[in-house]
């Protein structure tokens, strides 16, 4: 199982982490791909191993990152638009996607974290007087019918892959997934309600 997902990060056209979850105390990072390298400016040796709340700072709001604990704690996908910050210190708004899977084999629990910096799409700067203005918290749901049905498919159709292109074609639904929640969340003010977003891909 996690070879294909860090096969699936090695390919993918956004940020994307992996955190082992089964330490609840923890949480680190066991992988990180190369466009999160190069957007946040931290090297995979400076991520595996540590929990990514590195990424925060002053205007991380504490409500974001508790909204975010307990969707850990519930084991459920969400997504999220949250402050973090890149090595050189400046801010960003994040659009976070966090994807629970199990891996059945070990019995251990991962969160697929996928990310897009989304600071210019909606008319900001990447700096402090810019972004202080931002609720980090104004795209927060959890994710329920019917994304969860189709982010619960995602893993069926991974635990289910046994070739490369059965894997790269895994990657391109979820990939075109997150474009389409995206671009959904950037026309409206919350994602409280998914009952218009058309996900059908698996």
């Amino acid at each position: 199982m996690i070879k294909s997902l860090i096969y699936i990060g090695d390919y993918f056209p956004y940020c994307l982490t992996i955190v082992n979850v089964s330490d609840k105390t923890n949480r680190s990072c066991i992988y990180a791909n190369k466009i999160f390298q190069e957007n946040t400016g931290y090297t995979a040796g400076e991520s595996i191993g540590r929990n990514l709340s590195y990424l925060q700072g002053e205007l991380t709001s504490q409500d974001t990152t508790e909204f975010m604990r307990g969707c850990f704690n519930q084991n459920v996908a969400c997504v999220q638009d949250i402050i973090n910050y890149k090595k050189d210190g400046s801010p960003f708004l994040n659009r976070l996607l966090m994807l629970p899977i199990n891996d059945h084999s070990t019995g251990d629990l991962y969160y697929i974290g996928i990310q897009n910096d989304v600071t210019k799409k909606k008319g900001l700067n990447y700096n402090n007087k810019s972004l202080r203005i931002v609720n980090n918290g104004e795209i927060r749901h959890v994710v329920n019918n019917p994304l969860q049905i189709i982010l619960g498919n995602f893993e069926i159709a991974l635990m289910k892959s046994t070739s490369s292109a059965e894997i790269d074609l895994v990657a391109k639904r979820l990939s075109s997934t997150f474009n389409r929640i995206n671009e959904f969340a950037l026309n409206i003010e919350s994602l409280s309600d998914f009952a218009d977003f058309d996900a059908k891909l698996y």
